[in-house]
């Protein structure tokens, strides 16, 4: 065991100082679930902080706002009430956000909200028993 050790601390002797930092450095990094990146994080976090104005600004958040944008607009198209468009582009931004951790595709099918199920039809109530 002792003459493994000494060949290794001989190889790693006689490799360069920015080779070892190099090593070192990676051997640090944290490991994170596939997927995942500390970019892909920071982006996420970005786009949830930032006004819809300044994501559209940001070449690279652009287009997740065209989706939270487009969800809002198909909300107020079906009538919904102001307490449940604000609530969709709120969902909208944290499944896009979700989107962006992952990096996932960026498009209207990925970020799309669960069906909420087909309404059961209205009894008739004017025809009698």
């Amino acid at each position: 065991m002792r003459e493994i050790g000494a060949a290794i601390g001989v190889q790693i002797r006689s490799q360069q100082p920015t080779q070892l930092q190099r090593a070192v450095r990676t051997l640090e990094r944290p490991v994170l679930p596939t997927g995942h990146s500390p970019h892909q994080e920071r982006l996420a976090a970005l786009f949830l902080k930032n006004t819809p104005e300044k994501n559209h600004a940001d070449p690279r958040l652009a287009p997740a706002q065209t989706l939270v944008d487009a969800a809002i607009a198909t909300a107020r198209e079906r009538g919904d009430s102001t307490r449940a468009i604000s609530a969709t582009g709120e969902s909208t931004r944290q499944r896009v956000a979700e989107q962006i951790k992952t990096g996932g595709k960026l498009d209207a099918e990925s970020v799309r909200a669960p069906d909420r199920g087909v309404d059961a039809p209205l009894k008739d109530k004017t025809r009698g028993r």
